[in-house]
């Protein structure tokens, strides 16, 4: 099936295993290159490398924490994005429209619960 994502670029975070891993090989196989983010730098590699040995698409890992400024810092510039996110009640993380990085504040990314 044709998702028309093919060359576009992807941000998935937690994707060094478990469904942020499928997620990403996922996004792969249709064509998309992918920035794949985790806290574990070893697992992370092997993920990235997983990836690139089956798919034809540019895989970028960065291993940050993206509950610190610098984490997230480094993970919105390896994808070339700028995006704000707001807690919700269940402390899940939502989109809230596009923003410059300069303008996301530390309260709006610390952890609800």
């Amino acid at each position: 099936m044709e998702l028309g994502i093919a060359g576009k670029r992807a941000l998935i975070c937690a994707s060094s295993k478990g469904l942020g891993l499928g997620c990403a090989r996922a996004l792969a196989e249709a064509g998309a290159n992918i920035v794949m983010n985790a806290r574990g730098e070893e697992a992370l590699a092997l993920a990235a490398e997983g990836i690139r040995s089956t798919c034809e698409v540019e895989v970028t890992a960065v291993a940050a924490d993206i509950t610190t400024e610098e984490g997230r810092a480094q993970v919105l510039q390896a994808a070339g994005m700028s995006i704000s996110w707001s807690p919700t009640p269940a402390g899940r993380r939502r989109a809230s429209g596009p923003t410059g990085t300069g303008r996301i504040s530390s309260p709006r990314w610390t952890p609800t619960c």
